[in-house]
């Protein structure tokens, strides 16, 4: 997320968080994102957790918001385009649930995943904005909620597809969930909302 006004985006995120924002009401979005994991869930499903921000939100409407205890899953991509950075990784090891290590090139045992891909990163530089749908790849800006055949022939449930960068950050602030030093400009940003707030 490149922050320009930091003061301007500390507002935002906090009336986002308070319910005053005159356009986003992320009370609906969450009761969204809730519905489309309980239209879409079946057996088989973890939360796909990579240690960022988008993950730590899924995880916690899945497990927290909705109580289904599912297992929290990560396949460490440590080399190449999409690498996780090494701050993201130690957070994640750090949180207070259980977390199922899958190196790349492991075998996978779930058939389907709750993740945290969205498609307002579809223009984003440093790593891949493709999903793969029924064997083609195509730039998440298409995506649906719902992937019913994804990567490996996997199910994948989106249930924040349709969120923004601000949306993300207010759900941390109302939450006051943890998150990686990866995101420094963003803890300030966090910081200031919360003064606003």
């Amino acid at each position: 997320m490149f922050i320009q006004d930091t003061e301007q985006a500390a507002k935002e995120i906090a009336s986002i968080a308070n319910g005053t924002h005159t356009k986003i009401n992320l009370t609906a979005a969450i009761t969204k994102a809730c519905g489309l994991i309980q239209q879409h869930i079946s057996a088989g499903f973890c939360v796909g957790h990579s240690g960022g921000k988008d993950s730590n939100v899924v995880h916690y409407l899945a497990n927290v918001e909705l109580g289904l205890k599912l297992p929290v899953a990560h396949t460490s991509k440590t080399k190449g385009f999409n690498a996780i950075h090494p701050a993201t990784l130690l957070h994640l090891y750090s949180r207070p649930f259980p977390i199922e290590l899958y190196p790349e090139g492991t075998d996978f045992p779930y058939r389907g995943q709750i993740d945290g891909t969205r498609a307002d990163e579809a223009e984003r530089l440093e790593k891949s904005n493709d999903l793969i749908v029924n064997g083609q790849a195509i730039n998440r800006k298409y995506m649906e909620p719902y992937n019913p055949s994804g990567l490996f022939g996997m199910k994948f449930i989106y249930p924040i597809f349709d969120w923004n960068d601000a949306m993300v950050w207010a759900f941390h602030l109302r939450g006051n969930l943890p998150f990686s030093a990866e995101y420094e400009q963003e803890q300030e940003l966090i910081k200031l909302a919360k003064k606003i707030i």
